[in-house]
């Protein structure tokens, strides 16, 4: 696959991933607003509500890219998936220097230590050149840790509010 059809790809991928975004905010999507009322009076919680929720953003990026994956020929899927890792790496790595940036308006420092892990992650993928299927299981494995991560903060957190 030539890199313009890589970076096609990667494109739908984004905006597919943005018009996603987008449509659970327009249409008051009861996953990103249910949040927004159960925690409306308690800061912290309500800062890792949206974290979560942008990482789960994030982490849904993969499984459209390996959704449309089955679009590629099977001999072209790991120079597709490194393009695509390179692209990514790139959007999430542009995004963590805006949280350093803007560090006095954006309280994310867990948020940025998990978008700098998966970073990592994909510099990894792209560094040792693991097949498709192995790094399917490290962004999934990557995602059940983010997930897990931020409930246990938030479970903290209500167990501290409630004491």
């Amino acid at each position: 696959m030539k890199n313009s059809q890589c970076n096609v790809l990667a494109l739908r991928v984004l905006k597919e991933n943005r018009r996603i975004l987008i449509e659970q905010f327009t249409r008051e999507s009861a996953v990103v607003f249910s949040p927004m009322f159960e925690y409306e009076n308690i800061d912290e919680q309500m800062k890792l509500a949206v974290e979560k929720h942008f990482i789960g953003w994030l982490n849904s990026h993969w499984d459209t890219f390996y959704s449309f994956s089955g679009e590629i020929p099977k001999v072209q899927i790991d120079e597709v998936e490194h393009q695509f890792a390179i692209i990514f790496s790139r959007l999430l790595q542009k995004f963590n220097d805006f949280i350093h940036e803007n560090s006095n308006e954006i309280d994310g420092s867990l948020f940025s230590e998990l978008i700098q892990e998966k970073i990592n992650i994909i510099k990894e993928i792209i560094k040792f050149g693991e097949k498709s299927e192995g790094n399917l299981n490290k962004l999934r494995y990557a995602y059940q840790k983010d997930k897990t991560i931020f409930e246990r903060q938030m479970r903290s957190l209500k167990d501290g509010e409630i004491k």
